[in-house]
């Protein structure tokens, strides 16, 4: 796992996400799914975050995650996955796994600037309201781990 607070350091976790957030204006990009190729995308999209109670861990096997806030705020929260208790076995097709979340995890605070990078070991909880729930958009690169 990795968190920073400078997207500048996005090319030293990966250059081709770098290389996409620098070459689009995401405030403004459509949401949707964009080829990155080798089998790797970054899926952009918009949500209204929920309160903590309301949301479960996730992980993935094939694809490590980075999560890059674009606009609004959420919290992350990171576990080990043994620590975890399994409430959706492993979904080959999705390539995700679901985890309940009465495990507190390491929270992250996302907002513009700051990404998340998630690796197949980390089971991860986006999406959690700051206060209020809010409209948050979000880019999500899936790199083959």
């Amino acid at each position: 796992m990795l968190f920073s607070t400078e997207m500048d350091q996005l090319a030293l976790a990966c250059p081709k996400a770098a290389a996409f957030w620098a070459e689009h204006d995401m405030a403004t990009l459509e949401n949707g799914s964009y080829d990155l190729g080798d089998g790797e995308c970054v899926n952009v999209m918009t949500y209204t975050n929920a309160p903590r109670e309301q949301k479960e861990y996730e992980a993935h096997k094939v694809y490590i995650d980075i999560q890059c806030v674009i606009a609004g705020q959420e919290l992350m929260e990171v576990a080990p996955i043994p620590e975890l208790t399994v409430t959706r076995a492993f979904d080959e097709a999705g390539d995700y796994a679901l985890y309940s979340n009465e495990t507190a995890g390491e929270r992250f605070l996302m907002a513009p600037g700051r990404f998340v990078l998630v690796r197949p070991e980390d089971a991860h909880m986006p999406g959690i309201a700051v206060g209020e729930p809010e409209a948050v958009k979000k880019a999500v690169f899936k790199i083959k781990a």
